[in-house]
């Protein structure tokens, strides 16, 4: 197991939460399909979704960490910048928490 590896439920809450700020903020294709994978390499689970729009569908993979592991070729630029700008939004929200924590342990050294 890797150093970001974590176990399948954590994995699953991760996905989850990503799913759902996905679905929120890209609002021009519709989110049909999903279906999750293991990838027994990195010791995690991955999520496929199937994204469409009109009368066509993209299939893209994620990683609970937000990293995009797989895209179709035929998948628009603009989906995928906007599957990586909520991804972004994700980690830089979540690093921010890290930096109130670690300010905050400061204050009280042990």
């Amino acid at each position: 197991m890797n150093e970001y590896a974590t176990d399948q439920v954590g994995d699953q809450k991760l996905l989850d939460h990503f799913q759902y700020m996905l679905e929120k903020e890209i609002y021009n294709y519709a989110l049909d399909e999903v279906e999750d994978c293991c990838d027994e390499e990195n010791d995690q689970i991955l999520r496929g979704m199937k994204w469409s729009r009109g009368d066509k569908d993209y299939w893209t993979v994620i990683s609970p960490l937000g990293q995009i592991r797989f895209v179709e070729k035929k998948t628009p630029k603009e989906l995928l910048i906007q599957i990586h700008n909520v991804a972004m939004d994700i980690m830089i929200e979540a690093a921010g928490r890290l930096h109130d924590i670690r300010i905050s342990s400061n204050d009280n050294p042990e």
